[in-house]
Formats: structure tokens, sequence, C-alpha cells
């Protein structure tokens, strides 16, 4: 059955990616985002990208089990926020990323989302879906997998490594593109 979120959160992304390419923030097609290029995205809608480490996280959030990421509202009414991250990871960013397009009206200055919030739920499962539909957008995801796939049959790895992603996140694109069940 379709999930109009997922049709939602996957437009979203797209169009966000759309908006970094007219920019020329990303290239056509480029999938591998390395830190420089995802603090140009996080700036360009809002954030400050900032690495930190894991004793940072833990005198500043004490009573948070922040693993790796999160996002912090540092000035609602400008839309401003921070990502913090311990080790960079693209969807990691993306994810929090999507909980500033996803939440940002609905979060007050101080609040902060992490991956693995315990309170987060659906929102942190929406707040993935965008981070893959950031990287792998569907119509694209589509020719990747039919390039990729033989008799019926995707080679999961291949696309993986076209966007640099695990094949996990491959296998949860295909599933939120209604591409395989």
């Amino acid at each position: 059955m379709l999930n109009p979120m997922n049709i939602y959160i996957g437009r979203l992304a797209e169009e966000a990616r759309q908006e970094c390419n007219n920019r020329n923030i990303i290239a056509n097609g480029q999938f591998c985002l390395d830190q420089s290029v995802a603090k140009k995205i996080i700036s360009f809608f809002g954030g400050k990208l900032q690495r930190f480490t894991e004793s940072d996280l833990t005198a500043r959030f004490p009573n948070k089990n922040i693993s790796n990421s999160f996002i912090q509202v540092t000035n609602k009414s400008k839309s401003e926020f921070i990502i913090g991250y311990i080790n960079f990871s693209v969807l990691d960013i993306l994810h929090e990323l999507g909980h500033a397009f996803l939440e940002l009206d609905t979060m007050e200055d101080g609040d902060v989302r992490w991956i693995g919030d315990e309170e987060g739920g659906i929102k942190e499962i929406e707040a993935s879906q965008f981070a893959r539909a950031f990287l792998m957008p569907t119509e694209l995801f589509q020719e990747v997998v039919i390039d990729n796939s033989v008799k019926g049959y995707c080679n999961i790895n291949a696309v993986a490594k076209v966007f640099c992603v695990d094949e996990s996140q491959v296998i949860c694109r295909g599933r939120e593109s209604y591409l395989w069940e």
C-alpha cells in the first residue's frame, strides 16, 4: 500500500537536493558527499555543521545518550540550527537535516534531536527516509536498480557502490520507492 508520507518525504528530499544542484553545491550525479560538501549543504539551509568529541557531547547534553550526531535549534525565528557529529557519516548528517526539514517549525530554541532518540519514534524513521531520498533520488535510483538487475534479481552491492551507501540503505530505499517488498 502506498504511504503518502513516503511520497512527501521523498519529494521534499529530492527538491532539496535539486536546489543544491541548481546552486552548484552538489554536481549532477554526485553521490559520494564528503565533509566539505555536507558543510555547504547544511550552511545553504541555515545550519552549521560542527564536529564534537564524546566528552564535548557529554558535557553539552549530560542527560542524553547521543551516539554520533544531533541537531539543535539555535534560533527558531531565523531557522538556524547546528548539526553536530562525532564521526562523519553523510547519512547521519542528512538524517539530521531531515529533522530540520520535517520538524524545525515545531521545535523550539535549544531543542535537540538525535539518531536513536527513544522519544523520536516515527520522526527518526522519517528523518532517515529523507536522508536516503536525498542521496538516492527516485528516478535515478530506479535506473541504477534496473541497470544492476538480471532476471528479476538486483545486485544490491553494485547499487550501494554507485550511491556510496551500505546495502541495508539500498534495501530500505527500494522499499520506500515501492520497487520491492
